[in-house]
């Protein structure tokens, strides 16, 4: 079931991701709308790093590899790559305002999203070892 959440997420960035890069490239390259162009271009590679963080846990590779991560590590890439799509979709919603309106609007989606999974994922492993703690304390008697 995890595996079919992170394909529907996958697909969901990725299509994003390619609408971006392709309405950015023909603004930039063909309608020579420089601003336009360019700020699409940049959400669509804004997208592309979570669309790669969900691919890698749609198929991991190594299963060691990723419990190797600590905790705090993996809290960190679960808070910036979301953060980085958040900022994407942020530059794409206000591509008409002022370029420093755009900057920050897109910090500020960051930032949000950064600190709202990272706090999630902090939570969610202190949670999974107190009930492991738990489980195997109650097993023991």
């Amino acid at each position: 079931m995890k595996k079919i959440i992170w394909l529907i997420i996958s697909t969901l960035t990725a299509l994003s991701a390619a609408f971006f890069l392709y309405d950015g490239q023909k603004l930039l390259f063909s309608l020579h709308d420089r601003r336009q162009g360019i700020l699409l271009l940049l959400s669509g590679c804004c997208i592309l790093p979570f669309y790669g963080y969900c691919i890698c846990h749609a198929f991991p590779k190594n299963e060691k590899a990723i419990k190797l991560l600590t905790p705090t590590l993996s809290a960190f890439f679960s808070g910036i790559f979301p953060g980085f799509a958040a900022a994407g979709f942020s530059i794409f919603i206000q591509r008409y305002e002022s370029l420093w309106y755009i900057a920050a609007s897109a910090l500020a989606s960051f930032f949000l999203f950064f600190f709202l999974f990272f706090i999630i994922q902090i939570l969610a492993n202190r949670l999974r070892h107190t009930t492991k703690e738990h489980t195997s304390s109650s097993h023991e008697i």
